[in-house]
């Protein structure tokens, strides 16, 4: 999601309010853009929603980028969700504040991959080029999303008739991808 200042802000979790009597934040992972920041090509993650322990401040807000910065410490896993304390906001009555607020994080904080993979969410709404036949393109439609599965990543498209096509995310069926010209070219195989 695009911010007024122009840079792109992934939401990576939702704040559901404290927990416990020692004043815990506990926070639910929003699954969907939490696996998009997986690299594709990368074994996933077993627990993906670790992933926001990875970054020790994060920036609250209803909408990107947030309105305020809060550092965590003390993360841990629980029960489908992420208990993290808040040294800032010691006061368990305090931290209901937060509620409903949403962790954005920028682009740009996000490690450089190597040639040849991308963070999921840079391939959503990519338009995909079928250039099977030689001399020929035909659109398939607009990634839509990204699964992964136990082999490898699978881009899911949406046709122009309202349809899906499940192309599979590898070398054999991917001949480029191209975020600057918002494309990715596919070679169709026998059956897809």
């Amino acid at each position: 999601m695009r911010s007024e200042d122009g840079a792109t802000w992934v939401a990576l979790g939702r704040v559901k309010g404290p927990s416990g009597v020692r004043g815990d934040l506990r926070v639910i992972p929003l699954a969907p853009d939490v696996v998009r920041l997986l690299p594709s090509r990368d074994p996933p993650f077993r627990f993906p929603e670790a992933r926001l322990l990875e970054f020790p401040v994060w920036r609250l807000g209803r909408e990107p980028p947030g309105e305020r910065e809060v550092r965590w410490t003390e993360g841990r896993l629980s029960g489908g969700g992420i208990l993290v304390r808040v040294p800032e906001i010691p006061l368990r009555e305090d931290l209901q504040i937060l509620a409903g607020m949403r962790i954005w994080f920028s682009d740009a904080l996000l490690p450089e991959l190597p040639e040849g993979s991308f963070y999921w969410f840079r391939l959503l709404g990519l338009r995909v080029l079928d250039v099977t036949d030689p001399g020929s393109v035909a659109e398939l439609g607009e990634v839509r999303e990204v699964l992964a599965t136990g082999s490898n990543d699978v881009l899911v498209v949406a046709t122009a008739d309202s349809s899906e096509r499940l192309l599979p995310f590898i070398h054999e069926t991917v001949e480029q991808v191209d975020p600057l010209q918002g494309i990715i070219r596919v070679r169709l195989m026998p059956g897809l």
